[in-house]
């Protein structure tokens, strides 16, 4: 083996090109980190306005929250745990916001009271390294405490303090302060912030009145709420919207014995520490009732998810030493939402959420619950599951009942998800046929449709009623091709995860093999826009790669999924973890598992790209925005214009024989 050296010139040559790349990476490394202390009594809307206009103003990459201990001009105060939880919220919320540990600033002020808050900005400048500027944010009232106390910026000090104009103070600038200013290390900025004060706050609490969400976001509230601070009182019990209340005795010693299961047992524990990928606060309110969310955050209730149906758990209940509660149901009957269920056991309330069946619903179900609560500094003890007995084969069991009087033919196409999207296409479709004839219905394009149909707004689109039961309905659409002959369409909507496969496997037993199925998914992978609609034929699975038969790829752009059991375990470790997948959907494997078993199967599947995982947040747009709505249009007039004018390559069966009698498809 050949041996390298190094001369002295050509070493010392090599530790200069190593400093200047050091000093090149700190220079990339520095940023700037805002120091924003206070009372914060409560902390509210206007010190969050605060922050985000610092951030702007100042360019700040990270804001770090200081809750004053033991502040000795407001003898007051709320104890330092309960100001220093409001900080926690908050933090764990807002990306930029850091939070020091509480036994840090509690030492420190117990050493040095006087000078704690200067010792421990010292210390996080120490951590942050000496790359960085720092900006202590303050008001106009604070920054005359400041000078008052003699704590402005000293010589060779890397501190720079950014007073913000408070409406009603005026603004001057004491002689001590002016030399500073002229240097640049005092600095004045309007954020142009709606004035708000925690002296007002207070005020409207022992007025018997309720902040609005702008004076104090609604998990700061039901935490002011829940421990019943400045005078503040719990709502009172609400029905929510869409249920309605039904109060009973539950069925004393009837339930079978079912299964209790760890929450380490359904998902990691790191989700519920690590940081979201999304607003988790905004995605709860579209799958968690506020009046729910109210009842459980404002009281500290226990939850218990039971998995099962309504009737089986509340035997279950009784058969736990539960005796009786307020059920809240789903007005409309067809509804197979969540139910909930308030009761006590020794005194102690709980809220029990039931009505669940397959094992992704019954996963994505806990994990919200176990984000609701320890994002809002409640213990994950608190929430506890159980299955009833027989739930693994529940899913299962209801489909069978559902599909039952369901047969199968080969001019038969199933369509799972977004059916109401579909619905109005097919409607569209048919009017128009009704209208122009066969010969313009053959060669009608989205965009002669979509002039056509607008005049007749939503009058013409179909009703039809829905087959099967509730847990697993379908309708039934019968769509003529250029000919005349028709096509059969039976369309589910949207089914969650496992409940694919479930559906899948029913029905490739009892005959049926062409599927088309349309969801949404989160994209990885640079390149992919949101809106777009793309056709995976990979997708990866706990750690496993399949393949997926997609004959989508005829008309979309083929890439690489991984699967979830839902998007409240996508977290930046998650994120970082997804080398090599294109996309992020719940799905598709189990849809893969199915085709794997019966080979015959042909699928035609697409996701719509509906957000960009730690981008761009799936809960901050409307699944009904002009952007979607069009899309989806888009992908179910492409599959129904396949069958009109019978184009070769997706269902076989669908296409005429050429005239020696051979199918023209491309075959999978």
């Amino acid at each position: 083996m050949r041996r390298t050296t190094v001369s002295p010139v050509s070493g010392r040559a090599l530790l200069l090109t190593f400093g200047w790349v050091l000093a090149g990476l700190a220079a990339v490394w520095a940023g700037n980190v805002g120091l924003y202390s206070g009372t914060f009594d409560p902390l509210h809307g206007g010190h969050l306005q605060v922050i985000d206009r610092a951030i702007d103003l100042l360019g700040l990459d990270t804001v770090y929250l200081l809750p004053n201990v033991d502040p000795a001009d407001k003898p007051e105060a709320s104890p330092f745990g309960v100001r220093y939880e409001m900080a926690r919220l908050v933090a764990a919320r807002h990306r930029a916001v850091r939070l020091p540990e509480r036994e840090l600033i509690e030492d420190l002020a117990r050493r040095a009271p006087g000078t704690y808050v200067a010792d421990l900005m010292a210390e996080i400048m120490r951590r942050e390294g000496p790359s960085h500027t720092f900006f202590q944010i303050c008001g106009t009232d604070s920054f005359q405490k400041m000078v008052d106390k003699g704590f402005l910026p000293k010589a060779g000090e890397r501190r720079i303090v950014a007073v913000m104009a408070r409406k009603g103070y005026e603004q001057t600038v004491p002689a001590a302060a002016r030399p500073l200013v002229a240097e640049g290390r005092v600095r004045f900025f309007d954020p142009d912030a709606p004035e708000l004060s925690s002296t007002r706050l207070r005020a409207i609490f022992q007025a018997g009145e309720e902040p609005s969400v702008s004076e104090l976001p609604p998990y700061l509230l039901r935490y002011v709420q829940r421990r019943l601070l400045y005078g503040a009182t719990r709502p009172r019990l609400r029905i929510p919207q869409g249920y309605r209340a039904v109060r009973g005795r539950f069925p004393a010693g009837k339930g079978e014995a079912g299964q209790s299961l760890p929450l380490a047992s359904l998902f990691p524990p790191a989700v519920l520490s690590d940081p979201l990928t999304i607003d988790i606060d905004r995605y709860l309110d579209h799958k968690i009732p506020r009046e729910i969310q109210d009842l459980i955050l404002s009281r500290g209730l226990r939850v218990i998810v039971v998995g099962g149906l309504l009737d089986e758990a509340l035997a279950w209940l009784g058969a736990q030493g539960f005796e009786q509660g307020t059920v809240f149901v789903p007005r409309d009957q067809a509804q197979i939402d969540d139910c909930y269920v308030i009761t006590a056991r020794q005194r102690i309330p709980y809220l029990v959420v039931t009505n669940l069946f397959g094992q992704d619903r019954l996963v994505q179900t806990v994990l919200q619950f176990a984000q609701l609560l320890t994002r809002n500094l409640l213990p994950a003890s608190h929430l506890e599951v159980y299955t009833v007995a027989g739930f693994s084969r529940l899913s299962e069991h209801l489909c069978r009942e559902a599909l039952r009087r369901l047969t199968a033919d080969q001019r038969t196409l199933v369509v799972l998800g977004y059916r109401g999207s579909l619905n109005i296409v097919v409607s569209d479709l048919l009017k128009f046929l009704e209208l122009r004839g066969f010969e313009g219905y053959a060669r009608v394009t989205l965009e002669e449709l979509d002039r056509f149909i607008q005049p007749f707004g939503q009058r013409h689109v179909l009703k039809g009623q829905a087959g099967g039961n509730a847990n697993f309905p379908y309708w039934e659409y019968f769509l003529p091709d250029a000919t005349g002959r028709l096509t059969r369409i039976v369309a589910f909507r949207n089914l969650y995860g496992d409940q694919t496969g479930t559906v899948l496997r029913e029905l490739a037993r009892k005959g049926f093999r062409q599927v088309a199925m349309f969801g949404n998914a989160g994209a990885l992978a640079p390149g992919l826009e949101i809106g777009e609609v793309v056709a995976p034929v990979l997708v990866t699975d706990a750690g496993r790669a399949v393949p997926v038969r997609n004959a989508a790829v005829a008309d979309y752009r083929a890439v690489a999924a991984t699967t979830v059991p839902s998007v409240l375990v996508e977290t930046w470790p998650w994120l970082d973890a997804r080398q090599g997948a294109q996309v992020v959907e719940v799905e598709l494997a189990h849809a893969a598992a199915v085709l794997r078993d019966w080979p015959g199967m042909k699928l035609y599947a697409a996701v719509l790209i509906s957000d960009r995982p730690g981008q761009a947040d799936i809960s901050a747009r409307d699944e009904d925005s002009p952007e979607f709505v069009a899309a989806k249009r888009a992908f179910f007039f492409r599959l129904l214009q396949r069958i009109i004018t019978g184009e070769p390559a997706v269902f076989p069966r669908f296409t005429p024989p050429d005239r020696a009698g051979r199918s023209t498809a491309h075959q999978w």
